[in-house]
């Protein structure tokens, strides 16, 4: 009776363990990736295959082990990523997916003549209505048009005139007070100018000081204004003990600092003033400078003239104004690079300078040559210049192409433009980057 009694205990007992077994194989060793993301998207890991997240986020319940997850959206480029699954523990997953540009032939583009006379970075391919309107204000006799960094007002010059294109409803054109050689500029809605005071604290134009500057006992100073455009009181933010050559003033793209660069007949020097706190620096940049503009709030683009086996040349720059390090980029011209996703996208004729072979993308399969060629339709002209458009990656100095084109024209056409004639431009509401060439452009969809 024991041994029949022990024997079904034995029984049962075998049962329960094997269920237990069971159970914990199949489902109490688990671990859940908790998975977010732009849904829908589409999931491989393990024996999960194609498991598709309608929301975010999503679960998966896998044994513990360490995976690589394959994700794929559609329109996307597809990922992987190394994943770890603990057991008993709720693990997240933040997936991002990288879109696959489509470039298109924008087609031909000419800007208005009065734009001819807009003198800093602007390649009227990214224009509102807003921005539309306040274009119809300026008179086509402005021999000089300098937008803010935000492109929403500009200080128009017209004859001997100085005047203030306001952007609104309805936009504005007024007549100001300031005097050409105060070097004004916007920064925001607000003016930045630079002015002259003498010993005695009268204001005048550099013209007055400089027939007056070495006059005995003569002594000038200038200050750094910033002029709410609707008051006539001005906020100091800096002063030079000596007058500037042929200043100019830019402003960085969120107007918290300033670029003030003095022109002598030996070069260029460069400020950086810091708007809020009201300090200025000089940079540390060789004074064979000849162009510069805020790419983005800390990093400066320039470029500066050489002479190689006695021939004249350039070379482009990118300067990172908190860390004081310069890298050199294989640009054309300053207009030719923007600030785009945390890094920087730029164009290029020179193809070897950025190792186009090497696509640095955790892409699979597909290259962004192979959309252009079935997004772009081949032209029957010859090809002329070669363009790459890649992304910058400023940390570690990788390249990534985003896109090469091909600016075709016929032999005993009319002459073509120069690399010196590259813009880009982004448009954040389109989502794309425009690559404007010699009265042609490309867009390039980055996202949806």
């Amino acid at each position: 009776m024991d041994q029949r009694r022990f024997a079904v205990y034995f029984f049962f007992f075998t049962i329960f363990l094997c269920v237990g077994i069971i159970a914990w194989v199949f489902w109490l060793n688990k671990g859940v990736l908790i998975i977010s993301g732009p849904a829908p998207f589409e999931v491989s890991i393990g024996k999960e295959r194609g498991f598709v997240c309608e929301f975010s986020p999503c679960s998966l319940s896998l044994q513990p082990d360490e995976y690589v997850m394959a994700t794929r959206k559609s329109g996307y480029f597809d990922e992987s990523l190394p994943v770890r699954v603990r057991r008993f523990r709720e693990e997240p997953v933040t997936l991002s997916f990288r879109f696959i540009p489509q470039v298109q032939e924008v087609g031909a583009f000419e800007l208005p003549s009065k734009l001819s006379s807009i003198s800093n970075n602007f390649s009227g391919v990214v224009v509102d209505g807003e921005l539309t309107a306040l274009l119809g204000k300026i008179p086509a006799a402005a021999r000089r048009i300098e937008f803010g960094a935000d492109y929403r007002n500009a200080v128009v010059y017209i004859g001997r005139e100085v005047y203030l294109a306001l952007s609104g409803s309805p936009p504005t054109l007024e007549k100001s007070t300031f005097h050409e050689s105060f070097s004004p500029a916007f920064v925001g809605n607000r003016v930045a100018t630079l002015e002259f005071t003498d010993a005695q604290g009268g204001y005048k134009s550099s013209s007055q000081a400089d027939d007056n500057k070495f006059t005995a006992g003569a002594s000038f100073q200038q200050k750094l204004f910033l002029y709410p455009v609707a008051d006539a009181s001005p906020e100091v933010l800096t002063v030079f003990q000596r007058p500037l050559s042929s200043p100019r003033i830019i402003s960085s793209p969120s107007a918290t600092r300033l670029l003030v660069i003095d022109s002598s007949t030996t070069g260029k020097t460069l400020y950086l003033v810091d708007i809020a706190r009201k300090t200025k620096q000089k940079l540390s940049l060789p004074e064979a400078i000849t162009d510069v503009r805020f790419v983005e709030e800390s990093h400066i683009v320039y470029s500066q003239a050489e002479i190689v086996d006695g021939v004249a040349s350039e070379r482009f720059m990118i300067f990172n104004a908190d860390t004081q390090v310069s890298r050199e980029v294989p640009i054309a011209n300053i207009n030719s690079i923007i600030s785009f996703d945390g890094n920087f996208v730029i164009a290029t004729t020179d193809s070897s300078a950025i190792q186009l072979n090497q696509d640095q993308s955790r892409s699979s399969g597909i290259t962004f040559e192979e959309i252009l060629k079935t997004a772009t339709p081949l032209s029957e002209k010859k090809p002329e210049i070669n363009f790459a458009i890649a992304r910058l990656d400023i940390i570690t100095g990788a390249y990534e192409t985003l896109a090469t084109l091909a600016e075709a024209v016929d032999f005993g056409d009319e002459q073509i433009g120069s690399p010196s004639d590259i813009r880009l431009d982004f448009s954040a509401e389109k989502n794309t980057i425009y690559f404007v060439y010699d009265g042609n452009v490309y867009g390039i969809a980055v996202g949806q």
